[in-house]
């Protein structure tokens, strides 16, 4: 079984197409790719799975630069936060979230910059 370090990226998005093409059915897809790529490395039914698991949990590198985008926590919603929670510590995440119209996973990253969880508070009075 070749390894997929062995494949150029544009022989990754191939497999990755045929992959797609017979619906997830990795044998068929083996064959319809050694059939359109007869001079190509011959990846196994196992590269076509891996291949489709990586791009399924990691993505493409747009998709990576996005969610880097999407960690960047605003300054003044992180202070805002941590006050409303020093001022009370029992109030939920969700109250938190929807208090500054955020979603409840910034909330969370908020409390973990400061290495707080909720739960932590309230066992803490």
């Amino acid at each position: 079984m070749p390894l997929l370090t062995e494949f150029s990226p544009r022989e990754i998005a191939d497999i990755h197409f045929y992959y797609g093409m017979c619906r997830g059915v990795a044998r068929a897809a083996r064959i319809a790719y050694i059939a359109a790529f007869p001079n190509r490395m011959q990846p196994s039914a196992r590269n076509f799975q891996e291949v489709h698991r990586r791009f399924s949990n990691v993505g493409l590198g747009l998709a990576r630069e996005h969610r880097q985008q999407a960690d960047v926590i605003d300054t003044s919603i992180e202070e805002a936060v941590l006050n409303d929670v020093f001022a009370d510590p029992t109030t939920s995440t969700r109250r938190l979230a929807a208090r500054h119209a955020v979603d409840k996973k910034e909330v969370a990253r908020a409390l973990g910059t400061a290495r707080l969880q909720a739960h932590q508070l309230k066992s803490r009075i």
